[in-house]
C-alpha cells in the first residue's frame, strides 16, 4: 500500500510538472507575440536616435520578462547619466550594467571599448552587457553571447543578434551565468 501510495504521489506530481510545463510554453508564446508588435514598431522609425531609443525600449520588456519571477529584480533607465549605459539590472546580490545596440552593420571596437570603460568607472558592477539586437558583434561573435573579462572581477557580456534567437531565454540563460561566475568566481 505504502508503495502505491507513492507511486500515486509521483504520477500526481509528474502530471502538475507536465502542466506547469505546458503553462510556460503557452506564456512564452505569448511574450513573443507581443515581442513581435514591439519589433514591427521600430520599421516606423528613421533617425539614429528614434532607433537607438526603441532599442533600448525592446530590451528593457525582454528583461522584464525574462525577469518577471525573480525576486528583488528592478530595471533602472540610466542613460541619460553618462557613463552608467542604458539600464542597471538590479538584483538580489549583484548589478549589471546594459548597453543596448539597434545598428544595421556589426558593433564594432569603438562601441566594445567604450563600454569597457563604462564598467571600470562603475565600482560596484561587475557585469556588463553589450547587446546587439540585430547585428553581431566583431570578434565575439562565435556563439549567441560570449565573454570578455577586462580585470579579474570584471566582465563585459556581449550578446550577438538578440531578436534571432529567443531573447527571453537568452537574457535569462545569461542572467543565470553571471549569477554563478558572480557566486563562485567574484
Amino acid at each position: 500500500k505504502k508503495l502505491e501510495k507513492e507511486m500515486g504521489r509521483e504520477k500526481e506530481m509528474s502530471k502538475l510538472v507536465n502542466e506547469e510545463r505546458e503553462k510556460r510554453v503557452e506564456l512564452y508564446k505569448e511574450m513573443d507575440e507581443k515581442l513581435k508588435v514591439v519589433y514591427e514598431y521600430i520599421n516606423m522609425y528613421k533617425s539614429t536616435s528614434e532607433l537607438g531609443s526603441t532599442g533600448e525600449k525592446m530590451l528593457q520588456e525582454i528583461c522584464r520578462m525574462a525577469f518577471r519571477d525573480v525576486e528583488n529584480f528592478e530595471i533602472k533607465d540610466v542613460h541619460t547619466k553618462a557613463t552608467k549605459g542604458d539600464y542597471h539590472l538590479e538584483f538580489k546580490d549583484m548589478t549589471i550594467l546594459i548597453d543596448s545596440k539597434l545598428y544595421t552593420s556589426a558593433i564594432s571596437s569603438t562601441e566594445r571599448e567604450k563600454i569597457k570603460r563604462d564598467l571600470l568607472k562603475q565600482e560596484n558592477i561587475h557585469f556588463a552587457w553589450l547587446v546587439s539586437m540585430d547585428t553581431p558583434v566583431m570578434k565575439f561573435d562565435k556563439g549567441v553571447f560570449a565573454f570578455e573579462w577586462i580585470t579579474n572581477d570584471k566582465c563585459v557580456c556581449y550578446i550577438n543578434s538578440l531578436r534571432k534567437s529567443n531573447p527571453v531565454e537568452v537574457v535569462r540563460a545569461l542572467y543565470y551565468v553571471c549569477k554563478m561566475l558572480n557566486e563562485y568566481v567574484i
